[in-house]
């Protein structure tokens, strides 16, 4: 199965509460570590990533760091949604099958303009990475309007309960994404 949606790191409530208060007033730029799979092949655990705070130059593709409860999620926007007058965002991360539940602009800390691997960093705020994260995000767009269509004929079929059968399925269906993917980033990248 896909990795989960994998958080930043786990960070007790009281903390997280104090250290975003910090970050929203202070400008600019910090850096932090990645824990989980679930942006890979792009981001690794062990990599850091340099996130600019709020949502300035924010679109679609880009990757966002968020809070998801009481834990930080870096995952890609697929698109941004106004209703009421509120912003809501819909992100993925590159490894899991499903979307996030929408998440709230309040919620969002800013954008990754860096990958910092060892002794190497990988800007994805240059017009290339740029436009190869906007590609990966319309292709998982179109992989949701697919998947979806097969989810929902696996509940008629098989019922909403996991089993061999529905997790092998999933694995299935997700790999020829996940393949095309890391063609897409090896094709156009030396990062490994």
């Amino acid at each position: 199965m896909p990795a989960p949606t994998t958080p930043l790191e786990p960070i007790p409530s009281r903390i997280l509460e104090a250290a975003l208060a910090l970050w929203r007033q202070a400008e600019g730029e910090h850096f932090l570590p990645i824990s989980g799979r679930s942006m890979l092949p792009l981001i690794r655990e062990g990599d850091q990533i340099l996130v600019s705070h709020g949502l300035a130059q924010a679109g679609r593709g880009d990757i966002l760091v968020f809070r998801q409860g009481n834990q930080l999620v870096a995952h890609r926007m697929l698109s941004r949604n106004t209703a009421d007058g509120a912003s809501q965002f819909l992100t993925k991360g590159d490894n899991v099958l499903r979307p996030d539940p929408l998440v709230p602009a309040a919620e969002i800390l800013g954008r990754v303009l860096l990958i910092r691997r060892g002794g190497r960093e990988l800007s994805l705020d240059t017009p290339f990475w740029r436009r190869l994260g906007w590609l990966i995000a319309i292709i998982m767009l179109a992989w949701n309007k697919v998947y979806g269509g097969l989810w929902a004929v696996r509940r008629r079929l098989w019922g909403t309960s996991s089993n061999r059968i529905t997790r092998a399925a999933s694995r299935l269906f997700h790999a020829p994404f996940t393949l095309l993917l890391k063609l897409l980033q090896l094709l156009f990248s030396r990062w490994r």
